[in-house]
């Protein structure tokens, strides 16, 4: 069995190393999505002048907006189409 500082230091760096990976405290990778029409991030295949193929994302306009739910103020994705469209009242 190894000595007791080397499975300290192979602890710590497993911890370090979940710290990084972990995706529910950063909000930077979480898919872009509307809270009220649900739209989200398409999939499909890019085309270029001599049809040569790749794959490619489109991302929804999503914006940060505020709305009021039973007297507070609660934060919500939301695209400009429903931002535009008037879907949510903003405070």
């Amino acid at each position: 069995m190894p000595p007791l500082h080397y499975l300290l230091i192979l602890k710590l760096t497993f911890d370090r190393i979940r710290q990084q990976f972990d995706i529910t405290k950063k909000r930077g990778n979480i898919m872009p999505k509307c809270d009220l029409c649900q739209k989200h991030l398409c999939f499909g295949i890019k085309m270029s002048h001599s049809h040569r193929r790749s794959n490619r994302i489109w991302k929804p306009n999503v914006r940060g907006a505020h709305i009021i739910v039973n007297g507070a103020r609660k934060k919500i994705h939301a695209c400009t189409r429903c931002i535009r469209s008037g879907k949510l009242i903003s405070s």
